[in-house]
């Protein structure tokens, strides 16, 4: 049984979206899995072939990184282009669009496939598949984040064309008789199909029979074919019917606006321009909706509001898709990203505070004993970080073992920021639960290793990327409780309206704590285990932490500064 959402749109149209049956999605689903393994095999064709060309082993970090960026940018990149669908969604007929009828925008994106992390939970996304089985209209977890459902695609169809009534040629004795009874404009398009079959005797008694018992005819009839055709004669205008009329006069207008819609590519941008786009498109679309309003009201045939219904959709889509497109990354960077910590200061208040709070607790209290250390660490990954450290890094690494290891670093560390954010979804538990529990875990390693006398040696590789990596899974958190905080928020608003209203700053969080952590990456992998000085990694560290003050704490609070001046200013020069 199918589910179906509507939505109004501001024209006030009332669209009516088809829920992608769960295994359609399932279905998608696999082929794109199965697109991620041809695209990882041919990855491990070229760079395995390019290995062999070059000197040391440069294959292996671009497979890693590649295999990550498969596994977590795939559905955004595709999603992305193709206006909600990936490859799989494609061939499948489904897309992603908002729960309030809108198409979907980079930010819903980047929380819905981010979210995975948790629908993979623990294998085999059966985390998101008993959402999907729970919820009418089979959204997992990442949906409910970003506010989000997919649906089957509208078809386009092409123009609409007026059936004629095949004409016999017979007198239409009944027509007089049937002068005063009156049928609906359904009965008529009905009406109409049927007699353009070509049908026996009994099936037309039994049509009959039943027409003259919905308008309440007792007498009896001796030629159905007559009394069907002189019936559809008296309700229309020269055997056209009101539907037949709606359609000449509005034809023309309902093929401009197909013929506009037709210009979208697959990435949803439009190939006209923008000044003819503008001047073209709404007025157009506006036009169908309110043919779609009266078609509705006067109850027309239902090819009528059907077609109707699917080029607003389609006009729908283009239209707010390109409003979301002349929203550029300039302006959601400026606006969104530089801004990001100052929209979401108390998360990153109250995240920071938990996870530098248990940091620096659980290391204070095992750099005191090496005991101490059994409450967080068990003996094999003491032993494990005590081999690690026990030897200084005197020595610098070939070139291609650097690369192997930012190519570890980012897909490693990135997916536990992924995680600690996806996780947040669960009342915003999962995220805290996260960042205690990394705070407790890398402060006891680091105080365990200062208590037996390796504090030198930790400390020389940590410095120079732990300002970035560290303050990544602090925002990783931060995004993660906001967003679980936001799905449970009692308010006079819907959740839709608030995580609408919210995911640009969630998205801008994600944006950056990805950029720290493939930073912290690069630094961890090629500075931080060489044999630099200790001073020459703690300025690199110096200028990562000079760097996000400045420009996501400091340059804020200049911009606000400036906004304020010139709105005073403003304010001076109109009342002079």
């Amino acid at each position: 049984m199918k589910n179906y959402i509507k939505v109004q749109t501001p024209e006030k149209i009332i669209l009516t979206y088809s829920v992608a049956p769960l295994i359609i999605r399932i279905l998608a689903h696999i082929i794109d899995s199965f697109l991620q393994v041809v695209l990882f095999i041919l990855t491990l064709i070229l760079f395995g072939s390019l290995g062999y060309t070059l000197k040391g082993n440069y294959a292996a970090p671009f497979i890693v990184v590649t295999y990550f960026l498969i596994t977590w940018f795939y559905s955004i990149f595709f999603e992305y282009i193709l206006s909600g669908s990936s490859p799989g969604k494609a061939m499948c007929g489904i897309k992603v669009i908002k729960k309030n009828g809108e198409p979907i925008d980079f930010s819903s994106i980047l929380i819905r496939n981010i979210m995975r992390g948790l629908d993979r939970f623990p294998f085999f996304h059966i985390v998101g598949l008993i959402s999907a089985l729970i919820d009418k209209e089979h959204r997992r977890l990442g949906d409910f984040a970003a506010g989000t459902v997919v649906v089957e695609k509208f078809k386009r169809k092409q123009s609409i064309q007026i059936t004629k009534l095949k004409l016999p040629e017979i007198e239409l004795t009944y027509a007089n008789e049937l002068q005063s009874y009156k049928i609906s404009e359904k009965d008529l398009y009905l009406l109409k199909n049927f007699l353009n079959k070509e049908t026996n005797r009994e099936t037309k008694r039994q049509i009959t029979l039943r027409f003259c018992k919905k308008i309440g005819y007792t007498q009896e009839v001796t030629d159905y074919s007559d009394f069907l055709y002189s019936l559809y004669k008296v309700n229309t205008k020269d055997f056209q019917t009101q539907s037949d009329l709606f359609i000449a006069q509005n034809r023309k207008d309902w093929n401009n606006l197909r013929e506009i819609s037709n210009h979208m590519t697959l990435s949803g941008r439009v190939r006209l321009s923008y000044k003819k786009f503008a001047l073209l498109l709404p007025r157009a679309y506006r036009k169908a909706c309110e043919d779609l309003s009266k078609a509705r009201a006067d109850r027309l045939a239902p090819e009528i509001t059907n077609y109707l219904s699917t080029i607003v959709n389609n006009a729908h889509t283009l239209l707010y898709s390109r409003q979301s497109a002349d929203n550029t990354f300039g302006s959601f960077f400026k606006n969104s990203i530089l801004h990001s910590f100052s929209k979401n200061k108390h998360y990153v208040f109250w995240a920071s505070l938990l996870f530098f709070g248990s940091f620096f607790a659980s290391l204070y209290y095992c750099s005191l004993n090496p005991e101490n250390s059994n409450l967080f660490l068990n003996e094999e990954t003491k032993t494990m970080y005590r081999e690690m450290y026990e030897e200084p890094f005197d020595s610098d690494r070939a070139a291609d073992q650097k690369a192997y290891m930012v190519s570890f670093y980012i897909q490693h560390n990135t997916t536990i920021a992924f995680v600690t954010f996806a996780a947040g979804i669960l009342f915003g538990l999962g995220s805290i639960f996260f960042l205690l529990s990394n705070g407790l875990s890398i402060g006891a390693t680091i105080g365990y290793l200062i208590s037996i006398g390796l504090g030198e040696n930790i400390g020389t590789f940590i410095t120079a990327h732990s300002v970035f990596e560290l303050t990544g899974i602090a925002l990783a958190g931060a995004a993660g409780m906001k967003i679980g905080f936001l799905l449970f928020k009692k308010s006079k608003y819907s959740i839709i309206d608030i995580i609408d209203k919210e995911k640009d700053n969630i998205s801008s969080l994600i944006c950056v704590f990805i950029l720290f952590f493939f930073l912290a990456a690069i630094i961890e992998g090629s500075i931080s285990p060489t044999s630099l000085p200790w001073p020459f990694k703690f300025a690199i560290a110096l200028i990562s932490f000079f760097t996000i003050f400045g420009v996501f704490i400091l340059y804020p609070v200049i911009a606000k500064i400036k906004e304020k001046s010139s709105r005073q200013l403003r304010q001076v020069a109109n009342e002079i």
